[in-house]
C-alpha cells in the first residue's frame, strides 16, 4: 500500500481486524500507538502531509474478571515458589496482609525480633518511586503479628552468619528491593500455574486483595 493511500478508515479497518484476530484492546492499541509514531517520523521527513493516526482515540479496555485466591490456592502456590525467600515474600503478601510497598521495604533487622514459632513485626516504612520512606500509608507505625508458617520462612536465613540485617528481605538479584511487577510474571505466575489456579485467580496478581 503506498503511504498516500494509508487514510483513517483504513487504519481503523486494520485495528478492527487485529481485535477480530484476537487481541486484546491494550494489545490493539500498543500496535497502535507504533504506527502513530512511524507515521509522525513520515510527516517530519516530508513523505505524508499528515499523520492519519494521531486523531484516532484508544479502544475501552477490556474488563478483567478477577478471582481471589483461597487459603487452600495460596498454600499451593506457596509450595511451587522456588526459593525460601520467594515463599517469603508471598507469605507477607498473603498471610500477614502487607501491602507490597511495605514489604519491600522490610530488612532482616525487623525480623530479629521474631521467633521461629511466630511473634509481630513492626512495620513503620515503605519502598515507594525507588527509595525508603520512614512512613506508611496510614503515617503512623503498625504491629502486624506473624503466624508460625512465615515466621519459619523468615527466620530460617538469620541462621547464616554471612545475612546483612541491613539488607532487604526480598532482594532482586543485585541486592536491592525487588520489582514486583517482574515478581509477579517471573516468579508468582509459573508457580500459580504449577499450582494449578485458575486464571481468573492469576489475574489477581499475587498481591494482598487477590487472596480471600
Amino acid at each position: 500500500m503506498r503511504r498516500r493511500d494509508l487514510g483513517t478508515a483504513r487504519i481503523l479497518s486494520w485495528r478492527e481486524a487485529i481485535r477480530a484476530n484476537g487481541s486484546s484492546a491494550k494489545q490493539a492499541d500498543a500496535v497502535m500507538r507504533t504506527l502513530s509514531a512511524a507515521l509522525a517520523d513520515a510527516v517530519d521527513a516530508g513523505k505524508l502531509p499528515t499523520n492519519p493516526a494521531a486523531g484516532i482515540s484508544r479502544l475501552a479496555s477490556d474488563p478483567v474478571r478477577r478471582e481471589a485466591l483461597s487459603a487452600e490456592q495460596a498454600e499451593r502456590v506457596r509450595a511451587e515458589l522456588p526459593t525460601l525467600r520467594e515463599r517469603a515474600f508471598w507469605g507477607l503478601l498473603c498471610m500477614a496482609g502487607l501491602r507490597t510497598e511495605e514489604a519491600l521495604a522490610l530488612r532482616w533487622s525487623d525480623v530479629l525480633q521474631l521467633s521461629p514459632t511466630g511473634g509481630t513485626l513492626t512495620i513503620d516504612r515503605v519502598f515507594v518511586a525507588r527509595e525508603f520512606r520512614d512512613t506508611t500509608k496510614t503515617r503512623k507505625g503498625r504491629d502486624v503479628p506473624i503466624v508460625a508458617a512465615l515466621a519459619a520462612d523468615l527466620t530460617e536465613p538469620l541462621k547464616s552468619i554471612e545475612l546483612d540485617t541491613d539488607a532487604p528481605v526480598c532482594p532482586s538479584r543485585t541486592g536491592t528491593p525487588v520489582n514486583p511487577n517482574n515478581w509477579r510474571w517471573r516468579v508468582f505466575r509459573p508457580a500459580a500455574i504449577a499450582a494449578e489456579v485458575p486464571s481468573a485467580a492469576i489475574a489477581a496478581g499475587g498481591t494482598r486483595k487477590g487472596v480471600a
